[in-house]
């Protein structure tokens, strides 16, 4: 009988060892030691599983394992990882990936990638859709909630992976999703921080009181995670304010009521598209919020020629000068052919009076509802749709409180509050809609 290289009774050892979800994440990653919450994760074992988790506690690296796993002990099916954006879905593709470019064993396999590529039937394919192909005749797919659920409708799926679900619509998930369990009793994985009070939300209650094991739960804090530099989580826990902390990092479902921008107004608006740009005969209008103290100087260009009106171009921006703002503010205006809406609160004012076609908007405790209550109201008729890959917008609106409001003049570094420039600037450029020159008066402070 030929004997084996040692190579070779390696692979044969590892192949064998692939049926532990946690001894298997160890190979992927080449991870000495992993937490016991992650272990947990790793062995979550329902029909329909939500998991909440705080930030930095490691829920993407644990499930991307565990989809890919899926996928090779489990010939000829295929696995759907998804999310609002393609680009929050492709973080799950991207870490299998990345995994599979480097080979955790060197002492023990001479190769320079990891062993588990053997598996693969061809190079992973990044567009149009990312995708792993197996040599099982399995697939990893990743598509996009968009556009009610356009790209995965219709698609049989074995196993599927939602993250961010708590920004997708309940009626995508009870009318997409969840009949693809018909015909291939595939189980089902949300993950995701909490917000708002929504199908997620219900689903997180009903596991926790199920007894049949259909629908199992698991929850996390940044603290589960034992890798983490405890002294760094205390100093990021001082700098924001306590209900972002709740809800990004220990995993809780806070109450939105003082929130400007509840779940049930942002659901209705997000949607998986890039800026656009300039285009021929396009009309829009441009909002601008001028930095102070910390701040960035922000420009938010709205494409008003059609509703619901998207965003042409975001560009922001700190650490810069005056003469800086003013330049870009009239490039920006030259290239679009539109009126800039400028904060002209303290320091905006002599900066919109060197913009060629500026309409100063000073910020008064009552102008500065005024403009937020027609957004919200914008939002809520569905004249606007906002780009979901947007980080930074999407996280302000999030967070924005109604005490905010009453702040006309913006917060020092020692503030907790989250910035809102963003905001302002889609704010003004909103009301540029409406075509009116109002509120160029002296700030008020109460």
């Amino acid at each position: 009988m030929k004997k084996l290289s040692k190579e070779k009774v390696v692979l044969n050892q590892i192949a064998k060892m692939m049926d532990d979800e946690v001894t298997f994440a160890m190979l992927l990653y080449g991870f000495k030691k992993i937490g016991k919450k992650h272990i947990e994760l790793l062995n979550l074992d329902g029909e329909i599983n939500v998991v909440v988790a705080g930030r930095r506690f490691g829920k993407t690296t644990y499930l991307a394992s565990k989809v890919f796993r899926y996928a090779l002990t489990h010939p000829k099916t295929t696995s759907l990882i998804t999310a609002p954006s393609i680009d929050q879905a492709k973080i799950y593709f991207d870490l299998i990936v990345n995994a599979l470019e480097t080979n955790p064993f060197p002492q023990l396999i001479n190769s320079e990638k990891h062993p588990f590529n053997m598996f693969l039937a061809e190079p992973p394919k990044v567009a149009p859709f990312p995708e792993i192909k197996l040599k099982n005749g399995s697939r990893i797919i990743v598509r996009s909630t968009a556009f009610k659920g356009k790209f995965i409708r219709g698609r049989k799926t074995n196993f599927i992976l939602l993250t961010e679900a708590a920004f997708v619509d309940d009626e995508i998930f009870n009318s997409v999703i969840l009949p693809m369990r018909l015909d291939t009793n595939a189980k089902i994985y949300l993950e995701s921080t909490p917000y708002g009070r929504n199908y997620f939300f219900n689903l997180y209650q009903d596991a926790q009181s199920d007894t049949t094991g259909y629908y199992k739960y698991f929850h996390a804090t940044v603290y589960d995670n034992p890798f983490l530099n405890r002294e760094e989580i205390e100093k990021q826990k001082a700098k924001i304010p306590d209900y972002i902390w709740r809800q990004e990092y220990m995993g809780e479902f806070i109450d939105d009521s003082s929130a400007v921008f509840p779940w049930r107004v942002l659901k209705n608006v997000l949607e998986d598209y890039e800026p656009s740009g300039y285009r021929h005969n396009h009309e829009y209008v441009i909002g601008l919020d001028i930095a102070q103290v910390n701040d960035y100087n922000v420009f938010i260009v709205l494409d008003i020629t059609n509703r619901p009106y998207t965003i042409a171009e975001i560009v922001r921006f700190n650490n810069t000068t005056y003469e800086y703002v003013v330049d870009v503010a009239n490039r920006l205006s030259a290239k679009y052919n539109a009126i800039v809406y400028v904060d002209a609160t303290t320091v905006g004012r002599p900066v919109a009076e060197k913009i060629k076609d500026a309409e100063p908007i000073t910020l008064t405790s009552k102008s500065k509802i005024d403009i937020i209550d027609n957004l919200v109201l914008t939002m809520e008729r569905k004249d606007i749709i906002l780009p979901y890959k947007d980080d930074v917008l999407i996280t302000e609106l999030k967070y924005y409180r109604k005490e905010q409001l009453a702040h006309t003049i913006k917060m020092g570094s020692e503030s907790k509050e989250v910035h809102d420039d963003t905001i302002i600037a889609l704010a003004l450029a909103c009301w540029g809609v409406r075509g009116e020159r109002a509120f160029s008066f002296s700030v008020d402070l109460f």
